[in-house]
């Protein structure tokens, strides 16, 4: 019997928190390789994670590796990934792709960076990482120069 291609199966897989059957998933279907249905598997992953449950996190790190860093730095329904994590409040999942290539500095479809935005809501945890962040990076560039 031939399976189909489903959205609500990659729900479940999400959901359920299996990176195996999500790795198993993601290559039995050609439609599954496409930008729209990875960005729309990491919009579900990142939302189901809020306030930094890591039960999901073998399946984060698989996702991350399968979407690759393209889609890290595109919208998906109109927020960045890193702002998604962040809305979130999943502070993991945010480091973790900074750490892949995320760019805090880029605007989303209303023109607002992940910065910006943790700046205008005064999220101290988010505020506090990103300072770190800025300085361990800016001391590592100077670092490097001399």
């Amino acid at each position: 019997m031939e399976r189909n291609f489903s959205l609500d199966i990659i729900k479940k897989i999400i959901e359920n928190g299996s990176a195996k059957a999500f790795y198993e998933y993601f290559h039995s279907y050609e439609e599954a390789k496409s930008p729209i249905i990875k960005g729309w598997a990491l919009f579900y992953l990142l939302t189901c994670s809020q306030n930094e449950d890591h039960s999901r996190d073998n399946l984060f790190y698989l996702m991350i590796r399968i979407i690759g860093i393209e889609l890290l730095n595109h919208t998906i329904q109109g927020l960045l990934p890193l702002q998604i994590a962040y809305k979130a409040n999943n502070l993991k999942y945010f480091h973790f792709m900074l750490l892949n290539g995320a760019d805090p500095d880029i605007v989303n479809e209303q023109g607002v960076s992940t910065y910006e935005m943790i700046i205008r809501e005064k999220n101290e945890k988010f505020l506090a990482f990103v300072l770190k962040y800025e300085t361990v990076i800016y001391e590592e560039l100077t670092k490097n120069k001399s």
